[in-house]
């Protein structure tokens, strides 16, 4: 079994499978935990906007644990299903 440490993670990009897209860098994330089964659920990270939304409220991604398919080196492949949740 390999493990990684979620600060190994930090400062790679996350790419969708589908189209290509970039959906932001696992920067500050949060993980949601089950605590009942111990596994984590979900990634909640910050989504990428530009300084002119400063002083906004913060808008974050969440992204399902099952979604992720290949963790690279620089990067995360995910297989999204629809749209993201953004709050």
């Amino acid at each position: 079994m390999s493990a990684m440490r979620l600060s190994e993670l930090v400062g790679r990009e996350i790419v969708d499978m589908k189209n290509g897209e970039k959906i932001g860098q696992l920067g500050r994330a949060d993980l949601c935990i089950n605590i009942d089964t111990g596994k984590i659920e979900q990634v909640i990270f910050p989504v990428n906007r530009s300084l002119l939304s400063f002083g906004k409220q913060r808008q974050e991604y969440t992204l399902t644990w099952n979604s992720i398919r290949k963790i690279g080196q620089d990067l995360i492949l995910v297989h999204l299903q629809g749209d993201p949740k953004t709050d």
